[in-house]
């Protein structure tokens, strides 16, 4: 076994709670506030809603909602993590939109009904990424950033 000293409480509590202090890609921001423009920005990810909130907090996100795996019950990419972010909003499978730089998530979205848009983020995995490089499916629209995305989509 490993023994790793971490130092004082206060500085394993920081090192433990880094996860809600990663920044964000750098069209982020604006890129969430340009497609809230015309559309409902939720935030959905297989991690628990406080980790989602301490996030948008750290990177001054202003998402609409937060989906995560408390509301849908399930993780991403079972069908029901979809379908049931799509019910909480009130709408259809086919009005939604998974906006993601990981094809397996647009590739799940995609079977139940969403229209899918794959964002290239090259440092996503790290400096030796070796998937999700570039869109592997027949997605609805690929782009290169948020604000991309949202020019695309006539949000600007």
């Amino acid at each position: 076994m490993f023994h790793l000293e971490l130092g004082t409480p206060e500085e394993k509590k920081w090192l433990i709670e880094a996860w809600r202090r990663l920044p964000c890609c750098p069209d982020s921001v604006s890129g969430i506030r340009a497609l809230q423009r015309r559309l409902i920005c939720a935030s959905q990810s297989n991690a628990h809603i406080a980790l989602a909130v301490n996030l948008g907090r750290h990177n001054q996100f202003a998402w609409d909602v937060i989906l995560g795996s408390e509301v849908v019950r399930t993780y991403k990419p079972a069908p029901e993590a979809y379908t049931r972010a799509s019910e909480a909003l009130g709408l259809r499978p086919e009005e939604c939109m998974m906006v993601a730089a990981h094809n397996y998530d647009l590739k799940a979205a995609q079977k139940v009904g969403f229209q899918t848009a794959f964002i290239r983020r090259p440092t996503e995995h790290g400096p030796d990424r070796r998937i999700d490089l570039e869109a592997k499916g027949y997605w609805d629209m690929c782009a290169e950033s948020l604000t991309d995305l949202a020019t695309q989509l006539s949000c600007h």
